[in-house]
């Protein structure tokens, strides 16, 4: 714990919950402008599209999901609280940021991943800030029902493709 020494004193809070393991995760705050997170999607381990997520109102690392769910509607959870739900997300047309996509599509395929989402934000200055890497999808129907681009069936057919040669089975057209 940091505690005094890092001259903050108010911490340990009287609710902070030790960590199990041990290890603690400080996080700095990026101060971002526009209030927006991108997050770029990849299928195939190559680009599909960058969604912008609307984080003007603040954003919750899990916000779909409250901490305690069990006195939440359930039309709360999957409504209101959900940034999916409503109109948060947005497809970005002509996405143009060539050399952070290749840098990604480096990363990703030097460690085997195929399907990712790897979100990040932009400070003031102009500075970029990966802050999340994600091996499942945050796909939007609202985002797509806009854009011709459709990540759920683009990744059905890669995943089709892939069990096709995990089995050894060739489709004849």
């Amino acid at each position: 714990m940091c505690g005094s020494a890092c001259g903050n004193t108010s911490y340990p809070r009287k609710d902070f919950e030790p960590s199990i393991d041990g290890i603690f995760l400080f996080q700095e705050y990026i101060d971002d402008s526009p209030k927006v997170i991108s997050r770029v999607e990849f299928v195939s381990s190559k680009f599909l599209f960058t969604v912008e997520v609307d984080a003007s109102e603040g954003f919750e690392l899990c916000p779909a999901c409250p901490e305690d769910q069990n006195d939440v509607p359930e039309q709360q959870v999957a409504g209101e609280f959900c940034p999916i739900a409503g109109n948060k997300f947005k497809i970005i047309k002509n996405y143009d940021n060539d050399e952070l996509i290749k840098k990604y599509e480096k990363f990703i395929t030097a460690n085997g991943i195929e399907i990712v989402g790897i979100e990040y934000i932009v400070d003031k200055k102009g500075e970029v800030y990966t802050h999340d890497v994600n091996t499942n999808t945050s796909y939007n129907s609202q985002a797509e029902k806009n854009s011709k681009i459709k990540g759920m069936k683009l990744m059905a057919a890669f995943l089709k493709e892939e069990l096709l040669l995990l089995n050894n089975i060739k489709v004849v057209a």
